[in-house]
């Protein structure tokens, strides 16, 4: 740990660094650098990226400013900062200004500052800069809005002025219309045929039938009897055998599976899209021909949806190109940026198409600027905008009734009552149950991990394994139940790989390595450090590989049979997609192969065939959106006002869990993350 001396030595530097940039630059003039070094922003946390001051130069220049009009400066490095956290533009009253520039002022300064660029913009004296409500090509734009005054960078002004109207508009459009036949069926019979007995969807192949839940099948009928339906539920409120369910009803009206598009943000959540609707028509006991249909259907990003083409330097659908379908549905709508979606609705024809949006109004909101989804869904969900047009689940179906008091308190910004434990007693409490663990030494900390990679990867099993031969192949399978995870990568490496993807004694060994993995998994607000998932998955790595006891040249890459990875970059061609997960398995020939899940089969590919990868026993909470696990470990950042603790980011988190969350840091960083609730500024009001 660094003392507060080293600290601000540290960032001492950082400042002086920059400085002397600015001056190799020839910006900032070193006759004014008294002057700009009061008024430079973050040189205790260096927020802002060399590039934004180099932009901020570049506009006071192109604009013919005074580089030292502390003022304006002021304001456009709170811009700069307004959008590196997420919000569209920044609110220009007066305490809201201030609160802004507060984080690199003091008090006395800000306010003084805050007052003197107020006063300038009301006198027009940057109106050579800054726009009011026009289409002019200025940097900035002054708007006065309903949500009061607002001051945008250019782009991100036209952005939401075009994506307020496209939804308008949407929201205008009565049903039905000339192409969209609802005069077929009504939406109460469609809904009571795909809810029959033959014809319902099931838990599982042999399962009992899913809950006709009210506010799925208001959620449908909405869908059906309008061109522009939002639905938002939180994780277990059964959001992925409702998309299906729409699907099938909307088959029922006419609409071919050739005119339906699905789409999400990631490769990995349009992947699960296509899975989800696999995995769920396969429990139907009698499909008929509408539900067999859809299995052609296959997710896809909103890039590849829209045809990214180099020629354009953009998208081939968009406004003067729509997009060839009748029905649209998009996942996971609340990771979608202002910029791609203002792309997205431009290039949807309202007289042909539909549009479904799903998503999850209280998780984590996109990394670029803006929160769509959540400005979409207005506190009063009666509003006169988006009656008929909007509906929020509310029943779930995946955590007991503990941890969804958690998930509520803390969405609530309530802290539960903590009552810290020990490790092992967190690892050993029953289902349905929570704990927290205070941090103490970095070596009780690696103690704690091996902990619980012990109880979730080794089972305690000896170290020379002894298993039973198979009888369908004469392979070491055994009795799978009672395999350990590692006894199972041993049996599966035993074969080949098309034998493993082919054979049933490989599948089942392969689903069974698949239901460790998917079991468990620690989750990270960051990626570096200690408490960051890079520095967890380099210690798992070596500790795991020498457990496993495999020696190769992959192990200085943490890679080993057995080892748990993710990729972080989409291959089309391989069918693999940022966030897919998969695990390393050594063949006979000593290949390492990593494989991956895909609806009832598998894929897999050499380690050297890959696309761009990394462990993933630990994943940060942005990573893991849209997946679930029995259990989670939630580690929190030692900075105990780190800007990450949200309460978005821990109800992500532990909303992940289906039976037990550790929460891993101290307790004033939890409730740190409790008060600081996620807000972007944005003029999207309805």
């Amino acid at each position: 740990m660094h003392s507060h001396q080293e600290k601000s030595s540290f960032y001492l530097s950082e400042k002086e660094h920059l400085l002397q940039t600015f001056k190799r630059l020839n910006i900032f003039s070193s006759q004014k650098r008294n002057n700009i070094q009061k008024h430079l922003p973050f040189f205790d946390k260096a927020l802002l990226p060399l590039i934004d001051y180099l932009t901020i130069w570049d506009l006071l220049q192109l604009a013919g400013y005074d580089d030292n009009d502390a003022p304006l400066i002021a304001v456009l490095i709170a811009m700069f900062d307004t959008l590196q956290e997420g919000s569209l533009c920044q609110n220009l009253e007066k305490s809201s200004l201030i609160k802004r520039l507060q984080a690199f002022a003091s008090p006395e300064d800000a306010s003084d500052m805050a007052e003197k660029f107020l006063a300038a913009l009301e006198n027009h004296q940057y109106d050579d800069f800054i726009s009011r409500d026009k289409d002019h090509y200025k940097p900035l734009v002054f708007s006065s809005h309903q949500n009061g005054k607002l001051l945008y960078f250019q782009k991100y002004y036209v952005y939401e002025k075009k994506l307020r109207k496209k939804i308008r508009q949407l929201l205008n459009i009565p049903v039905p219309t000339p192409n969209h036949p609802m005069e077929k069926t009504t939406a109460d019979k469609l809904i009571e045929d795909i809810y029959s007995s033959g014809l319902v969807l099931r838990t599982s192949k042999d399962g009992p039938p899913i809950a006709k839940d009210v506010y799925q099948v208001e959620a449908i009928k909405r869908a059906l009897s309008n061109i522009f339906c939002i639905v938002s539920g939180g994780p277990g409120t059964g959001k992925t055998s409702l998309m299906v369910n729409m699907l099938r009803s909307f088959a029922r009206t006419g609409i071919d599976p050739s005119q339906i598009i699905l789409c999400a943000p990631t490769g990995r959540a349009a992947q699960r899209m296509t899975e989800a609707i696999h995995n769920n028509i396969k429990t139907i006991r009698i499909p008929d021909e509408n539900d067999i249909g859809l299995l052609s259907l296959k997710g896809s990003t909103i890039h590849k949806a829209l045809h990214f083409k180099r020629y354009l330097n953009g998208f081939y659908y968009r406004e003067q190109n729509s997009l060839p379908a009748s029905l649209i549905i998009m996942d996971e709508v609340s990771m979608v940026d202002i910029s791609l979606m203002e792309k997205f609705m431009r290039a949807i024809d309202p007289e042909k198409t539909r549009l479904v949006l799903l998503g999850d109004k209280d998780q984590l909101p996109s990394v670029e600027a803006g929160a769509i989804f959540g400005t979409m869904i207005p506190k009063n969900e009666g509003s006169t905008a988006f009656k008929n047009h909007l509906i929020v689940l509310k029943t779930v179906y995946r955590a007991g009734e503990y941890l969804q008091q958690l998930a509520r308190m803390i969405n609530e910004g309530k802290s539960p009552a903590i009552e810290p434990v020990a490790f092992p007693e967190a690892m050993d409490m029953e289902n349905d149950r929570w704990s927290m663990v205070f941090p103490k030494t970095l070596d009780q900390w690696q103690k704690d991990l091996i902990c619980w990679a012990d109880r979730h990867l080794i089972k305690n099993n000896p170290s020379r394994l002894s298993l039973v031969d198979g009888p369908e192949t004469g392979h070491e399978t055994g009795d799978l139940e009672a395999l350990p995870f590692n006894s199972t990568i041993l049996a599966a490496g035993a074969m080949d790989s098309h034998e493993l993807i082919q054979s049933p004694p490989g599948r089942k060994l392969l689903e069974k390595t698949f239901q460790t993995m998917e079991s468990s998994k620690i989750l990270t607000l960051i990626r570096q450090g200690i408490w960051g998932s890079e520095g967890i998955n380099r210690f798992l790595s070596e500790y795991l590989s020498h457990r496993f006891h495999s020696l190769s040249d992959w192990q200085k890459h943490g890679i080993f049979s057995g080892a748990f990875i993710i990729i972080v970059q989409n291959d089309y061609a391989k069918a693999l997609f940022n966030g897919d997960t998969g695990v390393v398995i050594k063949d006979p020939q000593g290949v390492f192969r990593a494989f991956f899940k895909r609806f009832d089969t598998f894929i897999g590919y050499s380690l050297d065939l890959l696309p761009a990868w990394q462990p993933a026993y630990a994943l940060t909470v942005h990573k893991c959106q849209g997946s679930e696990f029995d259990d989670i470990l939630l580690v929190l950042p030692a900075d105990e006002q780190h800007r990450l603790l949200t309460r978005q980011m821990i109800y992500t988190a532990v909303t992940r869990a289906k039976k037990k969350v550790i929460i891993y840091g101290k307790a004033s960083s939890f409730k740190t993350a409790l008060k600081n609730k996620i807000h972007r500024e944005s003029g999207l009001l309805w």
